[in-house]
């Protein structure tokens, strides 16, 4: 029997809308106790070089665009890493990848408009979404978290006392992490 592989995953973009550029996403490898096994980062640009992205978005995330650039790949070479990674810890698609994050939902939208289709995607990743929002409204309605503990991956890392690197998809993605293992442990 094959255990199931976890995909937490966390973008960075340049704004907030859904054109906004993908500039960087950190995935990692977890297993069913949600230790990671690899990570994969990659800081990423558009193919043709033309960002769209907003002043304020860059100064949350602390992006500087110019030394962003200098060692982004292009999506259809980081596209090509992220095939790579999945193909590897998915059995080349015998082992459905599940996504886990903090609307995680548009995540996946954002890596599968700029790096790999959802043709790929699917190849590996399951549809099944394991969604910190969702696990968190739950465990309100069964009374296992107070109504009142916070929403917000920050304010959930700040609840349970996680310490992290926020507005970084890497940082986000392992408060995230910790979060996960907080929640289950409920």
């Amino acid at each position: 029997m094959i255990d199931t592989l976890y995909l937490p995953f966390d973008c960075e973009t340049g704004g907030l809308t859904k054109d906004s550029s993908l500039l960087s996403v950190h995935f990692a490898i977890c297993d069913k106790d949600f230790n990671i096994v690899d990570e994969l980062e990659l800081f990423t640009k558009p193919n043709d070089g033309q960002y769209n992205v907003a002043a304020e978005a860059l100064g949350i995330n602390h992006i500087n665009l110019i030394e962003h650039d200098k060692v982004a790949l292009t999506y259809s070479v980081a596209g090509q890493e992220l095939r790579n990674f999945l193909w590897k810890y998915s059995q080349n698609g015998k082992i459905k990848l599940v996504p886990v994050g903090k609307n995680v939902g548009f995540d996946v939208i954002k890596v599968t408009d700029n790096l790999l289709g959802m043709k790929t995607w699917n190849q590996f990743v399951s549809y099944r979404l394991y969604d910190i929002t969702g696990i968190v409204i739950f465990l309100k309605r069964q009374g296992k978290l107070p109504l009142d503990a916070p929403d917000s991956l920050s304010g959930l890392a700040q609840f349970f006392g996680i310490q992290a690197e926020w507005h970084t998809a890497k940082g986000d993605n392992l408060a995230g992490i910790e979060v996960v293992k907080k929640l289950e442990s409920l």
